[in-house]
Parts: C-alpha cells; sequence; structure tokens
C-alpha cells in the first residue's frame, strides 16, 4: 500500500480554537493526500471541525550510528 508508513497528527493548542492536522507519509502518499486536501477539507467543515491547517508533508527519517563495540587497535605493543 501507498500508504505504508504513514501517519496522520492532529494538535490542539488552548490558545487556538482550531486543529492542526498533518499528513506524514512516503512521496507516493504525499501526492495522493495533497490532490485530496481540498475535498478533506471539505468534508471536515461539513462535520462543523475548525481546522487551521491542514497539511501533507514528507516523512523524516531519523538515521542513529550503531555503537562502537570493539576498542580500537593502535598497533603498538608494550
Amino acid at each position: 500500500s501507498i500508504f505504508y508508513g504513514s501517519s496522520i497528527t492532529i494538535e490542539k493548542y488552548s490558545t487556538a480554537p482550531a486543529f492542526n492536522i498533518f499528513l506524514k507519509g512516503p512521496t507516493q502518499a504525499v501526492n495522493m493526500f495533497n490532490e485530496n486536501i481540498p475535498n478533506l477539507m471539505e468534508q471536515l467543515k461539513a462535520a462543523k471541525l475548525n481546522v487551521g491547517r491542514l497539511e501533507a508533508e514528507h516523512e523524516k527519517f531519523t538515521f542513529r550510528r550503531k555503537p562502537k563495540t570493539g576498542k580500537k587497535d593502535s598497533g603498538s605493543q608494550k
């Protein structure tokens, strides 16, 4: 599925009366989200939900290095 790994984040702040909705995923999913944002916004308004922002964005990947497991040999022995 093009939506594998996608996520929906809904934010609500006490100082703002609206929701911020972020759709994240791989490139194909983001393209599909962007094509359908107007329809989704229309449906959310019909449900009387106050949405401030509705955006699609690419998933940000986090790379972590493996910890070093061995000590580096300096080559000199005493």
